[in-house]
């Protein structure tokens, strides 16, 4: 259990480091950096910008759960048929398909909270639209 705790420290880090600041470009003044032209987006909303962070977000969660379903899948199967071990792997496994669970709802009540929250008549296209692109 430690070994997991460790490897959902370093993902958080690595999706912190790495992820999340494309993200957070708070100011908009359509500058050049070095040869890149970052332009301004100014029909952006809080929302989309929530929106765009809390998938990130859940899109790492995600990822960690299916890590963890595939690090149960393997000590199911070097189990070597110790009951305890198998049984320590079911749950394993197990509690990884809640977790995936969990952030696949989070995420489809989120999109739609925040669709409704910022006045888009169309929640389910948006919804699927975000999850698509």
């Amino acid at each position: 259990m430690k070994f997991l705790a460790k490897l959902l420290v370093i993902m958080t880090i690595l999706g912190g480091v790495f992820v999340l600041p494309a993200d957070v470009l708070a100011q908009c003044n359509d500058t050049l950096i070095g040869d890149v032209n970052i332009p301004c987006d100014d029909d952006r909303s809080t929302a989309d910008t929530v929106r765009d962070i809390l998938t990130t977000i859940y899109a790492i969660a995600g990822f960690v759960t299916v890590i963890i379903l595939v690090i149960g899948g393997g000590r199911f199967v070097v189990a070597g048929g110790n009951p305890e071990n198998v049984a320590s792997a079911r749950r394993t496994i197990l509690y990884s398909l809640i977790g995936l669970l969990v952030v696949v709802f989070a995420w489809g009540i989120t999109i739609f909270v925040l669709d409704v929250v910022s006045g888009d008549s169309d929640v389910i296209n948006t919804g699927l639209r975000s999850w698509l692109a």
